[in-house]
């Protein structure tokens, strides 16, 4: 990992990226899911300019370190790395779309409900 220079600044931007599927199914325990999230995630990131410095795929979470470009913010790039990646799991494998319990919406409804 080098330093990067642009004008008047020196540095290294590197952030440790971490996040999970809805209600934390354990979605990447076959390879086959794991290999087509890793393969997603290492073309968004090219597409954006992200480089992926470590990447790791657990069965229910994605750890990732990543260096950005200095003038993408970090929000930016997280929302880039996950929303993209996602959509197009979504659209590339109907394995990957998990089947979510009705008891689990219906709750979920229930409790908007009484707020409002």
């Amino acid at each position: 990992m080098s330093l990067v220079s642009r004008g008047h600044s020196v540095g290294q931007s590197l952030y440790h990226f971490e996040w999970c599927p809805k209600y934390r199914y354990n979605m990447f325990r076959g390879d086959k899911n794991k290999r087509l999230c890793e393969t997603i995630l290492r073309e968004v990131a090219e597409r954006h300019g992200i480089e992926l410095v470590e990447l790791s795929v657990m069965p229910d979470h994605v750890h990732a370190i990543v260096s950005i470009p200095p003038t993408m913010t970090v929000s930016r790039a997280f929302n880039l790395l996950k929303g993209a990646s996602s959509r197009q799991a979504l659209q590339t494998s109907a394995k990957v779309q998990v089947e979510v319990p009705e008891r689990t919406l219906l709750e979920s409804r229930e409790v908007l409900q009484k707020r409002w």
